[in-house]
């Protein structure tokens, strides 16, 4: 097990690689990046050693975000990172309807295992925007070792949740 996870394992094993991301509301799409490798492999070890010591913020939003998909509605903007390259369905401009699909998840940019990060905002710069909370409609969350269903809830950081089955 300790081999594993320091030598790292396939992207591929993990629960969330290559699942479709929806749209979490109706929006325009503001801006993309789909250019950013995909980390083959899971180094969790290694990757939190690197955390705990620090490093500087990247100037490239590419750096922290990978690829990602900014959308925009009324005056806030929403977040999709990390996602995975190639995999982006919708183009600038686009207006996307909440529940479309419009890419997968990947592990690019600064992310330690796949996953997708979504992050409601007041602008469009992640690294100097405010971030809005907001309420998740219904959802399924880990807990004590099995889902156990969520409604009207704001999500909290690091939980892992799930809005059923692909």
């Amino acid at each position: 097990m300790w081999n594993r996870l320091w030598s790292g394992v396939s992207v591929e094993d993990s629960h969330s690689w290559a699942r479709t991301v929806r749209a979490p509301l109706d929006a325009t799409v503001a801006e993309l990046c789909d250019d950013v490798p995909d980390r083959a492999t899971v180094k969790t070890l290694q990757r939190r050693l690197r955390v705990f010591r620090g490093k500087p913020q990247p100037k490239d939003l590419r750096a922290l975000a990978g690829n990602y998909v900014l959308l925009k509605c009324q005056r806030w903007f929403v977040l999709l990172a990390h996602l995975r390259h190639g995999s982006i369905r919708v183009a600038v401009g686009d207006t996307v309807t909440k529940g479309q699909a419009v890419a997968e998840v990947g592990n690019s940019g600064s992310s330690m295992t796949p996953h997708l990060h979504l992050q409601v905002m007041d602008a469009p710069d992640p690294r100097r925007a405010l971030p809005i909370g907001f309420l998740v409609t219904e959802y399924e969350r880990w807990s004590g070792g099995r889902w156990q269903p969520a409604r009207y809830r704001e999500l909290v950081k690091g939980e892992r949740i799930r809005f059923g089955e692909d």
